[in-house]
């Protein structure tokens, strides 16, 4: 495989990933009325556990980003 083709690839994944990540993140809100009612949960107690799974990807980012860095 060719320098360029495998830095190709990566950039394809990578941005497939990040692309997905931010997707998934504003699907969530319309998918809660829908958890909600299947769950039989209140809908601002969907909206609480969804803070704190926004909460654990951001302070996961922090660590994955100084990984990132240092393994280049």
């Amino acid at each position: 495989m060719t320098r360029p083709v495998r830095e190709r690839d990566v950039l394809l994944v990578s941005s497939a990933g990040h692309f997905l990540a931010h997707f998934t993140m504003l699907v969530f809100p319309s998918l809660a009325l829908v958890m909600a009612r299947d769950l039989g949960l209140p809908f601002d107690r969907v909206l609480g556990l969804s803070l704190g799974m926004y909460m654990l990807y951001g302070l996961g980012a922090l660590p994955s980003g100084i990984i990132t860095d240092a393994w280049g």
